[in-house]
């Protein structure tokens, strides 16, 4: 969906079944944990205090997490205004002016083990991949059709547009590439 605002066109993320799996899934498999241990030692408490309290603290951290994801999927904007493309999502804002632009395509991301914050159906903040390197992630898609954005320094950004087509040929449009 693309609205039209004061700032710019706004276009919202792509969301699947998958972004909203893994937007809970932490969140369930700390609980889930924590749940079982109460209930085991809820007889035992003086001696499984600490083991209580621990898994407390785990499941609290996932539901903190999971809640956080939500809301950063939740307000996920990609915003072409005058002059840049503006990324928001949750408390995190990126501003990247046109005249940084030095590369915009829509690619598949080659996966690599070792990465930051990323799920089936949701990459954030920056992530390594094999292929791009790191790569700050917005997105609701962490491999493929994403929409790679370089700038002169090479940084690169990855976001998913619900229609990439149409945001892709509007930001080339307003580039001097």
């Amino acid at each position: 969906m693309i609205e039209l605002t004061e700032e710019g066109r706004v276009f919202r993320p792509r969301v699947n079944a998958w972004t909203r799996v893994s937007t809970w899934l932490l969140a369930g498999v700390l609980t889930i944990p924590f749940i079982s241990v109460m209930t085991a030692a809820h007889e035992a408490w003086s001696e499984l205090w600490w083991t209580v309290l621990l898994m407390g603290v785990m499941a609290v951290g996932g539901i903190a997490v999971s809640t956080n994801t939500v809301r950063v999927v939740r307000t996920m904007r990609y915003i072409l205004t005058a002059d840049a493309v503006e990324i928001r999502a949750g408390g995190s804002s990126r501003r990247i002016l046109f005249k940084d632009v030095v590369r915009v395509e829509v690619v598949n991301l080659a996966f690599n083990p070792i990465s930051s914050y990323r799920l089936p159906g949701l990459a954030l903040y920056d992530v390594l991949y094999s292929d791009e390197g790191i790569v700050t992630m917005f997105s609701t898609h962490a491999l493929r059709d994403v929409v790679l954005i370089e700038t002169a320094d090479h940084h690169k950004y990855g976001i998913s547009p619900e229609d990439e087509v149409e945001f892709v040929s509007d930001l080339r449009s307003r580039l001097q590439l």
